[in-house]
């Protein structure tokens, strides 16, 4: 399984993102569009909850994790 990054776009400039895991992109996108209703908690504790007829638009992308750079004192 890998993790990928589902964005759900409502307008141009709105949108939220959410990781997820799954099989495939093909997967990924299979797994969200069968919802009605999208609940979700982000990384930052914010809880989502939105009704999948206000999407206009779904991504998917492979999630790459940030990689951490320690700076020297």
């Amino acid at each position: 399984m890998e993790n990928y990054k589902v964005t759900y776009y409502f307008s141009k400039e709105f949108y939220v993102t959410q990781i997820v895991e799954a099989a495939s992109k093909e997967a990924a996108m299979r797994d969200v569009k069968g919802e009605k209703v999208v609940r979700f908690e982000d990384s930052k504790g914010i809880l989502y909850e939105f009704d999948m007829s206000d999407v206009k638009l779904i991504t998917v992308s492979e999630f790459k994790q940030p990689r951490v750079i320690a700076k020297p004192f």
